[in-house]
């Protein structure tokens, strides 16, 4: 009776390591975002890029005096030659972005040294969000009139996690946490999608490395 008893005891504390185990599981697929993921793929390149724009920010007379600025990124990621329309509909389209990279001679005393950075717009803004200043990993410049006025509103007004360009002029992916939509810029007015929008029906407008690519009438069933 006491074996028996032994082996039950011993089966149950499986059984509720196993339950532990599958909810720990699924308490972390459910809590990692899209935005956390790709983040997490690329924050070592994205550190590196931000300590690069302060160090920037550093050697400019006007900017280095100024407190609190804000920096907003537009990543400019490449993709698979697979990225289908499909991939658009259920977001796997996260897992076909790869980045790309500017190589910077950086000195190191009397030797240069070729460093990759994080391909990316970067915006510069005062603490009130008012853009200053902008470039990229190579150098950077003041701004006198904005350029980018209505992605910086979206950062400071819909807190974006992440702006995306996968090549198409003024037309941007953004994520917040797990909701992704698309907007074309065109200074004069902002056109917003949903994801699912923009992959039924504005391929046309929107994505014309697509039809270079024969990806719009590739899913038929997508319609």
């Amino acid at each position: 009776m006491q074996q028996q008893f032994f082996i039950y005891n011993h089966k149950m504390k499986r059984i509720l390591l196993i339950i532990v185990f599958c909810n720990c599981i699924f308490t972390n697929a459910y809590t990692q975002n899209l935005s956390d993921t790709l983040k997490s793929r690329f924050q070592p390149a994205i550190d590196s890029l931000e300590k690069r724009i302060n160090y920037l920010i550093s050697q400019d007379a006007s900017l280095s005096k100024m407190k609190d600025l804000k920096q907003f990124h537009i990543y400019f990621l490449s993709h698979d030659s697979t990225l289908r329309k499909q991939d658009f509909m259920d977001n796997s389209f996260i897992n076909k972005l790869h980045s790309d990279y500017y190589e910077v001679d950086i000195k190191r005393c009397i030797t240069k040294e070729k460093v990759p950075y994080l391909r990316a717009n970067t915006i510069i803004c005062n603490s009130n969000y008012e853009e200053i200043a902008g470039g990229d990993a190579r150098y950077i410049n003041l701004h006198y009139n904005p350029i980018y006025s209505n992605i910086v509103r979206l950062f400071a007004v819909n807190a974006i996690d992440l702006v995306i360009n996968l090549g198409m002029n003024g037309v941007y992916i953004c994520i917040k946490n797990n909701d992704i939509f698309v907007f074309k810029d065109t200074n004069d007015e902002l056109q917003m999608y949903s994801l699912k929008e923009f992959a039924k029906c504005c391929y046309g407008e929107l994505c014309p490395w697509c039809l270079r690519l024969k990806i719009i009438n590739d899913e038929g069933s997508n319609r």
